[in-house]
């Protein structure tokens, strides 16, 4: 094959393309060669075993074209001789070796069944990218995983159809979700995370780091999230409680004290879980997360970690699902009490009692008095709690969050810890400051 590669990785991007993980993120600030990687990562594949499929995708084909096309263009479509055929319509590109690379958006259109998974279904590889998969909803990911590894290629090695190499190949700047849960809060087996800075990429523009800063100076944590790379100080302007305060909160030790109270969170359907968080004082701690089973089985499970921890209230959703379990520890003298997101707020600047609730918890970890837990599944709610918005009417200036269902369409799931470690803090007895929100 005489085709002239231009490409020199940088010494991140060769670590990454060396990596033997089958599942790998080079993840972290803008500039640092993330979508180069990608594509060059892809390319390397494909040409390294013939007649072979790989694809690169985003969730949103719009972002797709404007974004990670130009990428594929610069080192893939534009190199001469490497380029076969280019069937913009299926989006395929075959190159000399007779490898594949298709690409596009993995998001169906709004015309479709309502099935996430129409396109992906499609999709017969040996290995897949992803650009900014953070955009991309946790299921439709690890469907896209059950893609891979489908089809054979010739080894040019022994001339031989077999399998290649299983990858799955992720970029992305800093966010809170599952994806910093999978490669960076974890040590997975299999999976290598890769962090970069724009210092690491040795091909940016002169300047563009100084450009950077001045841009991103006068915005909390920018800098070490979009020039640093620095997962730990992720904002989210629209979220009601900012990372760096829930991340203070998980390294911050309270003694627990009293009053203990039980926040439950019951699955309704489908992947819900229903889950149980104590408060003893300020210090929170998840006692049960488990799948959605009977009412019964739930009221069973909280009465037991009841009788262990003697809580003064049991705060427990109702809606659903939730009222059975409500009725049952009533019927078993336990003291519960229904919370009922959408009633009456104390404070008639909130829409309702759910939103009065979750900036109650803003206030704790603003304050410094809330510890959150440090193990998985306090990671786990950290990343659900850092991800819920607000927003103030521009009518009445009430303040109002998301509902659950745009929560759940957004995230991929059901906040179901954010919202029990809710729960358990709620009538905390503290007052709410609006200066941030109203100006005042």
């Amino acid at each position: 094959m005489d085709v002239q590669l231009t490409y020199e990785p940088s010494p991140k991007q060769l670590e990454a393309h060396e990596s033997e993980a089958k599942f790998i993120l080079y993840g972290g600030a803008v500039g640092g060669g993330k979508s180069v990687w990608l594509v060059n990562d892809a390319l390397r594949m494909a040409l390294g075993w013939n007649k072979t499929k790989v694809g690169i995708f985003r969730w949103e084909n719009t972002s797709f074209m404007k974004t990670t096309f130009e990428t594929l263009e610069q080192w893939v479509l534009e190199v001469p001789g490497l380029v076969k055929h280019h069937d913009k319509n299926t989006r395929q590109i075959t190159l000399v070796n007779d490898s594949e690379i298709w690409y596009g958006g993995l998001k169906p259109s709004a015309t479709a069944s309502g099935d996430m998974f129409t396109i992906l279904k499609s999709l017969e590889l040996a290995q897949a990218y992803v650009d900014e998969v953070t955009d991309m909803p946790e299921k439709a990911y690890r469907f896209l995983a059950t893609r891979a590894n489908r089809v054979k290629a010739i080894n040019p090695q022994t001339g031989k159809m077999e399998f290649p190499p299983y990858r799955i190949g992720a970029s992305c700047n800093p966010e809170l979700g599952w994806v910093k849960t999978e490669w960076v809060d974890k040590d997975l087996e299999d999976h290598a995370f890769i962090p970069s800075k724009v210092t690491d990429n040795p091909h940016r523009a002169p300047g563009y780091e100084d450009t950077l800063r001045a841009q991103f100076s006068h915005m909390p944590g920018w800098v070490e999230r979009y020039i640093e790379g620095r997962w730990d100080t992720v904002v989210d302007f629209e979220a009601i409680c900012p990372a760096n305060w829930l991340l203070a909160a998980q390294r911050r030790s309270v003694d627990p004290s009293m009053p203990i109270a039980f926040g439950v969170d019951v699955a309704t359907f489908g992947d819900d879980k229903t889950v149980v968080t104590m408060r003893r004082g300020f210090a929170l701690e998840i006692l049960l997360v488990t799948g959605q089973q009977g009412t019964m089985d739930s009221a069973n499970q909280v009465s037991i970690l009841a009788d262990t921890w003697n809580p003064e209230v049991i705060y427990v959703d109702t809606i659903g699902v939730g009222q059975g379990v409500h009725d049952r520890l009533a019927e078993m003298g336990y003291p519960v009490q229904a919370f009922i997101g959408g009633a009456s707020p104390n404070d008639d600047r909130f829409r309702n009692l759910r939103a009065e609730a979750y900036f109650g918890v803003r206030k704790l970890l603003e304050e410094a008095k809330l510890s959150l837990p440090s193990d998985e599944n306090g990671t786990l709610a950290v990343n659900e709690l850092g991800q819920i918005r607000y927003l103030v009417s521009a009518s009445d200036r009430v303040v109002q969050v998301e509902s659950k269902k745009a929560i759940k369409k957004r995230l991929g799931h059901s906040p179901d810890l954010a919202d029990s470690i809710v729960y358990a803090c709620a009538g905390a007895g503290f007052e709410h400051v609006f200066s941030e929100i109203f100006g005042e």
